[in-house]
Order: structure tokens, then sequence, then C-alpha cells
């Protein structure tokens, strides 16, 4: 019989842990992703994380950290250790799915910041199985893009009565793509004398509100609180749309894509 004997134990506590998702779909985000954490004020300093099989960015080696690093990581260590340091995360995607993010974060995390939620670039493809909003947003007061805008799109369940709303965030130059989940199709009811249309011909209104705040100049990267805080303005609507001022329509297996009754065509008017 052998006997083991430890001689030393080592503990690494990663005071950052990072998990992604695709905030359209709920799925965990990994492949083409770059994160890194820096002191607040001190964006040189930046350490990027390292990723795992399970989807997850692990920061070590942070600035002013290093005491925490060696630390326990016990229940104990977590009693004496709190989140007291101020650092900022960056989060970009190198395949072009994802707008980048930053977002300000309190050093030590026991535990997973999980969920960051990642906003469709335009130049992201469709997502199968998901309805696309498009929209091109320009600041009409001062004749530029509205940059790092917010579009919450909502529709009703004519069943239940009950509104989801998804929301969709510009790029720096304006544009939108917003995936989101197909409303609930009109079914064959008992009661009712008239079937209801082939889904191909199926149509939902949709009402928006548009969220922005003008910053000069327009940052390369948005802050995520900063612009979840943004007020909401005014649109100029759809050509072709009669459902009304800040409202469309979505028809099955169709993009819809949001136009204003100005010229260009190509841009949805936002003004205060």
């Amino acid at each position: 019989m052998t006997a083991m004997v430890e001689l030393e134990r080592v503990s690494i506590v990663a005071p950052l842990g990072v998990r992604c998702r695709d905030r359209a779909s709920g799925a965990i985000v990994s492949e083409g992703l770059e994160a890194f954490v820096s002191p607040q004020g001190a964006p040189t300093r930046a350490v990027r994380g390292i990723g795992n099989r399970s989807g997850i960015l692990a920061f070590f080696g942070l600035p002013g950290l290093r005491e925490i690093e060696q630390g326990s990581g016990d229940a104990a260590f977590w009693t004496t250790h709190s989140a007291a340091f101020p650092f900022v995360l960056d989060v970009r995607d190198s395949l072009g799915r994802f707008l980048p993010l930053r977002m300000a974060v309190q050093l030590p995390q026991r535990g997973l910041l999980v969920d960051v939620q990642l906003a469709s670039a335009p130049s992201r493809p469709p997502v199968e199985g998901m309805a696309t909003v498009f929209a091109d947003l320009h600041d009409a007061d001062h004749d530029e893009p509205a940059a790092w805008a917010v579009m919450d799109v909502t529709w009703t369940d004519p069943a239940t009565n009950d509104s989801t709303t998804a929301t969709g965030f510009a790029d720096g130059g304006g544009r939108m793509m917003l995936p989101m989940p197909w409303p609930p199709p009109e079914l064959n009811n008992a009661n009712s004398a008239t079937p209801p249309l082939p889904l191909t011909q199926q149509t939902w209104p949709l009402t928006f509100v548009v969220r922005y705040r003008r910053r000069v100049p327009a940052p390369d990267v948005p802050d995520v609180a900063d612009v979840l805080s943004q007020p909401p303005m005014h649109a100029l609507q759809d050509a072709g749309s009669t459902a009304g001022l800040n409202a469309a329509t979505l028809t099955f297996g169709r993009e819809v894509v949001l136009r204003t009754v100005q010229e260009p065509r190509s841009r949805l008017l936002i003004t205060a």
C-alpha cells in the first residue's frame, strides 16, 4: 500500500469569468470572441481573456489583483474580499456577427459574470427560424447617423393579449439588424366560421420605440449602461406602411425594412 502525502497545494483565483450569449437566440457564444479587461482609466494595461471548452473566458494577471489571485478562493476568502476594484470589460467579435461592447465591472467577482448579452451586427447573416427587422437610423436634427441607437420592437399575441419586446442595437453608422422570434401564427379555430389565412400570408402589427442620445464624438465602442439609458425619440415611419407612426407590419417569411417617408428612403429619421 502506498501512502500519498500532500506536499503543497497551489490555489489560483480568477478575479473574473465571463460567458457571452447571443441576445437574439440565447445561445452561448465563444468562437471568434476577443475579450479584454483593464483597470478603469488605464486601457493600455488590458489583459486578454482565456477561453475554455465551456465557452467561459477567464482573466488572470490583472493589474493590482495579484494578492487576490493567489488567495484560497474558499468561503472564508470571499467574506473578506468584496468586489471593490473598478475595471472595464471590452468584448469584440472577430467574425463580425455581433457589435462590440464595453461595460464597467467591479472585481473580484465570485463565480461567473454570466450572460453578457451580444447584440447582432448589421453584417450578421439572417438567423434561421427567426424574423428580421432592419433599420438605418439617422439623426435628422444634426444630419448624421444615429450612432449606437436602440430600438425596442413589440408585438402582441392576439390569442392571449401578451406582449413581447425584442431590442435591437444600431452600430456606429446607425445601421441595425434585429433577429427576433416569429409571433404565434393564427391557427384553425373550431369556433370560428372563417379559416385562418395560409401561414405565408399571415401578418402581425409591430410597434417600435427608438432610444437615442447624441454623443460628440460618437464612441468607437459603446458602453452598455450608457446605451441602455438613452431616452425615447420621435421617428418618421415607413413610406409603404399604413400602420401609422412608430409602427410596421411583419409578414411571415419576409424581412421588415424600416424606411422614412422622406429622402433618402433608406433612412428612418429620428428627431427630438
